[in-house]
């Protein structure tokens, strides 16, 4: 099972097309326009993103917007056997979008090549058996995305937030539908707030998908769940190539970043010797990018940012993450920092308001 491509409900397609191409330098794919909502389609690399807004009130996305902030409302995943997830689902009383089916007749699972379902919150996932990544390949190129390179690898992972008491019947769901596997799991509190978190995997293709929790009122999981009217995509991590090379140009595309804590790096060095050389430390310090590693294997680093929040409301945000020498899963440190971060610009936001 591997990410398609992502869904987003906007308030105007076009103009995040246009900021999506001049912020992050990704392609334009296509329009799709209906009798009430208009698509954009952009990429990069293997990334896919939809991009819908609502023409009238019959717009399923005007209705969406009524109640919840734009953000991720649907997850497209490729699957192997679409037949035997749908008799998980069965089995499991979870309902299917029949408006969604490309069969007329649901019990003939033969025919049926995509469907929609119900995940948690405000999110869906759409099951695919063919990547419809393909339908937007010319005849001269053997992916969409050929016109230029790409500093994107791959969707590296999306971050689930549920309310607090539901991290569990989430990672069960999840585990009995399409059988992700618990990983790592992370407590993080400091002294304003904290978080529980359960990082589910797909071992054949890598597919992550962390599912955070609250552990405090004030934690900014919580006031995301606030803000967005219930669960949903919190983030979503990009993996790149050089991390340190692609923030400083999407900083001069006026991309803007969270900031570390000053005794960031210092705290790092006494932790041990670091697999970069000082040149690099130094350019990776002026970009504000996080960095882990496990004791066992110093040279697999991770290397992390995160932007500020795109939207109006602080309910979504971007991840940059490089992974060298095959750096796995997510390290305990950089969590503790991002999250340290992150809290810092929602008590800053809070100052603002005042």
């Amino acid at each position: 099972m591997y990410i398609d491509h992502v869904h987003f409900y906007v308030e105007d397609a076009r103009k995040w097309s246009h900021w999506f191409q001049s912020n992050l330098d990704f392609q334009s794919l296509g329009t799709e326009i209906n009798e009430h909502t208009h698509t954009e389609i952009v990429g990069s690399g293997m990334v896919q993103f939809r991009l819908s807004s609502p023409l009238n009130n019959q717009s399923p996305v005007a209705d969406f917007l009524q109640t919840h902030p734009p953000g991720v409302v649907d997850i497209a995943l490729v699957v192997d056997d679409l037949a035997e997830i749908m008799a998980r689902l069965a089995i499991n009383g979870e309902k299917i979008d029949q408006d969604f089916l490309n069969a007329p007749n649901i019990q003939d699972t033969q025919e049926i090549t995509s469907v929609r379902i119900k995940s948690w919150g405000t999110l869906s996932h759409t099951l695919l058996e063919k990547p419809s990544i393909y339908k937007y390949t010319s005849q001269n190129s053997s992916l969409p995305f050929a016109k230029k390179s790409s500093p994107y690898i791959r969707i590296d992972h999306l971050v689930l937030n549920v309310p607090s008491g539901e991290l569990g019947r989430a990672v069960q769901w999840y585990q009995q539908v399409f059988q992700l596997q618990p990983q790592q799991e992370f407590s993080i509190a400091t002294d304003h707030s904290g978080l529980s978190s359960q990082v589910m995997l797909d071992p054949q293709t890598g597919f992550q998908l962390p599912i955070n929790e609250p552990t405090s009122a004030n934690s900014q999981i919580q006031e995301f769940l606030d803000l967005n009217h219930g669960a949903g995509i919190q983030h979503l991590a990009l993996q790149v190539h050089n991390i340190t090379e692609l923030v400083a140009q999407l900083r001069d595309r006026q991309v803007a970043f969270l900031p570390t804590n000053p005794d960031y790096y210092q705290e790092l060095q006494a932790r041990g010797s670091i697999a970069l050389s000082s040149q690099e430390l130094a350019k990776v310090s002026s970009q504000d990018i996080l960095i882990d590693w496990e004791p066992e294997s110093p040279e697999s680093l991770l290397l992390q940012i995160f932007t500020q929040p795109i939207f109006s409301q602080p309910t979504f945000f971007f991840e940059l993450i490089e992974r060298r020498s095959h750096a796995q899963g997510f390290g305990a440190g950089n969590f503790q920092a991002l999250f340290t971060a992150m809290e810092q610009e929602q008590r800053q936001r809070h100052l603002r308001a005042i």
